[in-house]
């Protein structure tokens, strides 16, 4: 309790980084009583209700309906390859960038994708204490599992991506793959930024783009009850 005091002191901290730093602790924890190092997980019986924390910043958490048009304008400028297909594509949908990397579609399927994967990347933690180098793992999409799996319906345009990616890589194990090998989350972010200095706008990370997509059917009268299955 002193050192959870200590970080929050009077404010120091925000709620969630302190319950960052509080869930590796517990996770410590959890591990030493699974080892039968310590009888039981302490962390869970500290009360914390009375800790006061740090209002946290207010940070944007979409591209504004302007921004999102000079990007995907500007990017239907460039020569279309698969990370710029892949981020026009997550402006068109509400897809999660692990979804995008790991799509399947086929032509018959026309405007319906079907999210029933995501492709990560991840490390180990090896016994010395170091992180493996990463490698991909297919998993099922993260979050509530009645909707993660699930179908998205595309615009006209939104399958016009479909179809130019299909042609650049008509065999590929994943739709979108660039020279052969998926994608990876640091670069569709790193391209992502590249485009939005080029354009001028504010870059925000590809999660971002799935709250653009929510806030938009929102602003155009879509209740969040239908909203949340996507």
């Amino acid at each position: 309790m002193k050192l959870f005091q200590s970080w929050t002191g009077n404010g120091l901290i925000t709620r969630k980084d302190f319950n960052n730093r509080k869930s590796l602790l517990n996770g410590i924890f959890k591990y030493a009583v699974l080892n039968e190092f310590i009888p039981y997980n302490p962390i869970s019986s500290i009360p914390c209700n009375d800790l006061k924390f740090k209002m946290p910043t207010a940070k944007k958490k979409a591209y504004t309906i302007e921004e999102r048009n000079a990007l995907l304008a500007y990017l239907e400028t460039l020569e279309p390859d698969a990370y710029i297909l892949a981020i026009i594509l997550a402006f068109h949908g509400i897809f999660r960038i692990g979804e995008i990397k790991a799509l399947e579609w086929d032509e018959k399927d026309e405007n319906q994708v079907l999210i029933r994967h995501q492709l990560i990347e991840q490390r180990v933690l090896k016994d010395d204490m170091t992180l493996s180098h990463p490698h991909r793992i297919l998993k099922d999409p993260k979050g509530n599992p009645c909707y993660s799996i699930r179908t998205e319906y595309l615009s006209s345009k939104g399958l016009a991506i479909l179809r130019k990616m299909k042609a650049l890589n008509p065999n590929g194990e994943f739709l979108f793959m660039y020279k052969g090998r998926p994608l990876t989350t640091a670069t569709f972010n790193r391209r992502l930024k590249k485009y939005c200095k080029e354009v001028g706008i504010p870059y925000l990370s590809s999660h971002k783009i799935r709250f653009t997509g929510s806030s938009m059917l929102y602003n155009s009268g879509v209740k969040p009850i239908d909203i949340q299955p996507l």
